[in-house]
């Protein structure tokens, strides 16, 4: 899940940065489908204590990235709402 979470964020910087215009050119050059860049990008947005209990190792067994990434909000409050008492 931590290499998840790096490669996204070193998505956005590079977005960002201007490197890339977008998920699309991002998904081209690494020769990935873009729908895998778009599912995998939304990990640069969880909340910064979630990241921080899943770097501890105090994420529950069974979460998976799939299962992680698919309750990505933009609201860190609905992230926390989410996955209170699992990180």
């Amino acid at each position: 899940m931590l290499k998840a979470i790096a490669r996204a964020h070193g998505w956005v910087r590079a977005i960002l940065a201007g490197e890339y215009k977008d998920q699309r050119a991002i998904a081209a050059a690494l020769g990935v489908n873009e729908r895998y860049v778009s599912n995998h990008i939304s990990a640069a947005f969880l909340a910064p204590k979630i990241v921080e209990q899943i770097a501890a190792g105090q994420e529950p067994p069974n979460l998976a990235l799939p299962q992680l990434l698919d309750a990505v909000s933009l609201s860190w409050k609905e992230q926390y709402a989410r996955f209170r008492g699992s990180v």
